[in-house]
């Protein structure tokens, strides 16, 4: 089960990777983009951990950057985490705010540590969903 939980998010993680373009955020910085109902589908087929209700970010708060759209969901952040990602779905309007604690070996690859959690908000500030995943 755990190595199957691994390849889970290791497949997360690399579609997310090859999936990821990039758009022009507000104030001309770039912003890497992903699909909602692409990563609702992967989580749907490998039955991840899925949390659709009770969220601290239920009154509207326009998100207006990535900084906007990382302090949100750190509030629904329940894993430690040493490092985060920040993803816009403009056609969704949806925000995906990837935590989770990242080392690298010898060889300077990315080893993923710890749990991995992904926060979804909409572009009104309010939770939609919250994946997490477990090493």
């Amino acid at each position: 089960m755990k190595k199957l939980m691994i390849c889970g998010i290791l497949f997360i993680c690399t579609l997310g990777l090859f999936s990821c373009g990039n758009s022009e955020g507000q104030g001309g910085t770039s912003m890497a983009t992903f699909s909602y109902q692409d990563d609702l589908t992967g989580y749907q087929q490998e039955q991840a951990d899925m949390k659709t209700a009770s969220f601290f970010n239920t009154d509207s708060q326009p998100i207006e950057s990535q900084a906007d759209a990382e302090k949100l969901a750190a509030g629904e952040c329940s894993i430690s985490y040493s490092d985060v990602s920040v993803y816009f779905d403009s056609e969704n309007e949806m925000w995906r705010v990837d935590f989770f604690t990242a080392e690298r070996d010898e060889q300077g690859r990315i080893l993923f540590s710890g749990d991995y959690q992904s926060v979804y908000l909409s572009a009104d500030g309010i939770t939609q969903l919250v994946v997490t995943r477990e090493s």
